[in-house]
């Protein structure tokens, strides 16, 4: 295992990743051939722009904790979640810096699972939680008005019989159907929490 951090980015239109890679067998050969990211962000960039004309290796690592303190310590510092080049969406590591101590979970999931449900001001404060809502609604109104952009995100799949049995075998699984419900009454629940005068479904 080679531990690393590499940079994708499609310079023509400004977009930029730095991430960090840690698996078990990695190595940076195969960064872009093997393995192009667990990203969702950078997988849609891809099918929106093509193929990212920067691809780059930026240091590595002995060990996956020396890699992911560094990739935190690189995206603080960059300022990537205040930044439209940058698609990162947070600086946050699959570390608990604060405690140094590391997430009982494996990886990123471990970190998803600490954020999911949570508004932006529970997570990063009243103040930045301001400045990161700003940043997206401009940077969201700068996409759109590219027109071929557009176009291309609002085009409707041709065929979209896969969609449908996806959702259909979803909805098929008992299990996934009750862990859904059950999500949305703590969504509700947590919301009346917030706000007991709202006229939220009960």
């Amino acid at each position: 295992m080679v531990p690393y951090t590499y940079l994708i980015g499609w310079s023509q239109y400004k977009q930029y990743y730095y991430g960090v890679r840690y698996a078990k067998n990695c190595h940076p050969n195969e960064l872009w051939t093997k393995y192009k990211t667990s990203s969702t962000y950078v997988k849609s960039t891809y099918k929106l722009y093509g193929e990212p004309d920067i691809v780059q290796i930026r240091k590595t690592f002995l060990t996956a904790q020396d890699a992911m303190r560094w990739e935190h310590k690189v995206l603080r510092r960059i300022k990537a979640v205040y930044k439209e080049i940058w698609i990162n969406k947070t600086d946050n590591a699959a570390i608990d810096f604060y405690t140094s101590k590391r997430i009982t979970e494996p990886g990123r999931a471990a970190a998803m699972k600490a954020t999911t449900g949570k508004t932006y001001e529970q997570i990063y404060g009243a103040e930045k939680a301001t400045i990161l809502k700003s940043h997206r609604g401009t940077a969201s109104r700068r996409r759109w008005e590219d027109n071929n952009l557009r176009e291309r995100m609002s085009a409707k799949p041709n065929d979209t019989t896969n969609y449908k049995k996806a959702a259909e075998r979803r909805w098929q699984d008992p299990l996934k159907k009750e862990a859904a419900a059950l999500r949305m009454k703590q969504i509700w629940a947590e919301r009346r929490k917030q706000n007991p005068l709202s006229t939220f479904p009960h």
